[in-house]
């Protein structure tokens, strides 16, 4: 009779997890951080899943339409590109030819000490 009394509550304590201890004291475990993410990265992935799935449904245009309409603009913003491109180098060959026509050739710089400062040169003795 005792070994029977002791099989059975041994069997009774074995189906006790830590949980059902944690429960009885009024504790309760910690959730972890993956464990909290977890539900927040599902509800993400169908989400993006749902969204997908209806952008697909109710696209105006076909795939092959759409890859086409890419290509084009892609064709167009690279043409105004180089075209800006050569627009800013003519511009630059433009100012350097300017700056070297103003600059006056074969003469030297003014020896003057009101013009020629260098840094370092206004300390007071």
């Amino acid at each position: 009779m005792l070994d029977e009394f002791i099989k059975t509550r041994s069997r009774a304590l074995r189906d006790f997890s830590s949980d059902d201890i944690l429960s009885a004291l009024g504790l309760e475990r910690r959730s972890t951080a993956v464990e909290a993410a977890i539900p927040t990265a599902l509800a993400f992935v169908a989400g993006l899943a749902a969204g997908a799935g209806v952008a697909l449904l109710l696209a105006p245009k076909s795939g092959r339409e759409v890859r086409q309409d890419i290509s084009n603009r892609a064709s167009e913003l690279t043409s105004k590109a180089s075209e800006l491109t050569g627009r800013l180098a003519s511009s630059a060959n433009e100012l350097a030819t300017d700056v070297r026509n103003a600059l006056p050739i074969g003469e030297s710089a003014p020896k003057n000490a009101d013009t020629t400062r260098t840094l370092g040169t206004n300390r007071t003795s």
